[in-house]
């Protein structure tokens, strides 16, 4: 089979949780089928980048892309531009004339059985492409986690430009998701939202997986809190304001020693002052590997207020035997018990008084991390993972010729 892939990016390095799920639900693809790859590449990517993406991917053809950095007055410069555009600005900035080239000659020279676009926003270049079936890989349910912010922001401008991108950004994924044959969700959670607010045709459920080898337990503790994901996502930098402006100022009342070490790449510069100015707070930045922080930790914590998809940060620690203390969206799409798999808290007084029993009770870290542990390598592997999402890929491509949606259950 003939596979025509299209990403807003390269897997490599796998720094956020999307590019992990890509690589490790995509690759047994690129095993059994022949996959043409094209992804929008920013200037500046390393060759290492390319070589990986490449050796995996096997046929890769770029597209070159400039994203403005965040911050910068052209950044700004550029949302303000996008007030009068009918796309968000996060689909805006994908808008490629030359992506829809190189797909519209891919077309006319060559003959694939199957579409997949990986993440919504690249597909604003692809719905003027005849190839059947398409199949979208929705990561996270885009349109919610603007929700979100709406209702969590309280500058009234700020909420006021969140809402206008909310209204456009759910426009463009129900174009999206009623364009596409077929998509493919992390969760039954997300499925359920693209079926009844997306009007999505056809979708399929992919669970989150780990790797029980790589993520591992390991000896290690002391490191008090750890908190891990990418700093250049804006759920990622509320969860940390927040659990440093309402959460961690109720531990220290009655731990006031204890630390906490953010790990993830590209913090922005409130965050890092943060850490500069309070005691006991270190962000890392970009690390080589987490494991040997998230093996220091007495609890790994998941404050999110804002999000969507699944974390697949949350299972990698769980694999190494960690306890998470989490809010109901940190988990929300992930089967999890409270008490028995994790802990979950959804108020400052609530999440602070979890944070500090893990602290305190060695024999309840040892009993939850046991339970999390058993948990992930009975139910997550990237095997089973991969396998179902080749199966979706293999049975929408069939079903094609029968002008057939079809449906995978989770």
């Amino acid at each position: 089979m003939r596979v025509l892939l299209i990403a807003a990016g390269l897997p490599f390095p796998t720094d956020t949780g999307g590019k992990i799920r890509t690589l490790n639900t995509l690759r047994l693809l690129t095993r059994c089928h022949d996959v043409t790859m094209v992804a929008l590449v920013p200037s500046g990517v390393s060759e290492r980048a390319l070589e990986e993406t490449r050796a995996w991917a096997g046929r890769l053809i770029q597209v070159p892309w400039a994203e403005t950095a965040k911050g910068t007055p052209a950044f700004y410069a550029e949302l303000a531009l996008n007030l009068g555009s009918r796309l968000p600005y996060v689909v805006g900035k994908h808008v490629s004339r030359r992506m829809r080239g190189v797909l519209a000659q891919l077309e006319r020279r060559e003959r694939f059985d199957a579409l997949i676009c990986d993440f919504l926003f690249p597909a604003i270049n692809t719905l003027h492409l005849e190839t059947r079936p398409r199949l979208l890989f929705q990561h996270n349910l885009e349109t919610r986690i603007w929700e979100r912010y709406v209702a969590t922001e309280t500058s009234p401008l700020r909420r006021a430009y969140f809402n206008l991108q909310r209204q456009r950004l759910a426009q463009f994924e129900r174009l999206a998701c009623s364009t596409y044959d077929q998509c493919i969700a992390v969760s039954d959670v997300d499925a359920d939202a693209m079926l009844r607010d997306f009007a999505a045709r056809a979708v399929s459920v992919v669970p989150t997986g780990v790797d029980l080898d790589h993520f591992a337990p390991r000896p290690g503790a002391g490191g008090g809190i750890v908190f891990v994901g990418s700093m250049d996502w804006m759920p990622n930098q509320d969860a940390v304001r927040y659990f440093v402006a309402e959460i961690l100022p109720r531990v220290r009342r009655e731990e006031p020693n204890v630390c906490l070490t953010v790990v993830g790449r590209s913090a922005p510069p409130d965050i890092v002052r943060i850490a500069e100015s309070v005691p006991g707070i270190n962000v890392t930045g970009l690390v080589e590997d987490v494991r040997p922080y998230v093996a220091r930790a007495d609890v790994v914590v998941v404050p999110l207020r804002v999000g969507g998809g699944t974390r697949i940060k949350i299972y990698e620690a769980m694999a190494m035997g960690k306890v998470v203390v989490s809010t109901t969206i940190g988990v929300e799409g992930l089967p999890l018990r409270a008490g028995r798999e994790a802990l979950i808290a959804d108020t400052p007084d609530d999440f602070a008084r979890s944070v500090l029993q893990v602290l305190r009770d060695s024999e309840l870290r040892r009993r939850l991390g046991e339970s999390a542990r058993t948990y992930v390598a009975q139910s997550c592997s990237w095997d089973y993972a991969a396998r179902k999402f080749l199966d979706i890929i293999e049975m929408a491509a069939a079903a094609q010729s029968r002008r057939a949606p079809v449906s995978v259950g989770g």
